[in-house]
């Protein structure tokens, strides 16, 4: 959630499926992550703590691929 929560600040907007970021010469695919997030909200299985630490990221319907990150000061 925190790699998420830097890639919205770096970048202004969620990562998509593909996208990366590196963390301390790590490679962590968090476009992934954030794609298998979606899909287990989708189908009901993803743990109501990580849907609400999410949705604190986002506009709306954070499952939605075309919801944008709540603007982060």
């Amino acid at each position: 959630m925190q790699l998420l929560e830097l890639f919205v600040h770096r970048g202004g907007r969620a990562a998509t499926a593909r996208e990366a970021i590196t963390v301390d010469g790590e490679k962590v695919q968090i476009g992934l992550w954030l794609a298998k997030a979606r899909t287990k909200k989708r189908a009901g299985r993803l743990p109501v703590e990580h849907d609400h630490l999410l949705a604190l990221l986002f506009e709306g319907n954070w499952a939605d691929d075309t919801v944008q990150p709540v603007a982060l000061a």
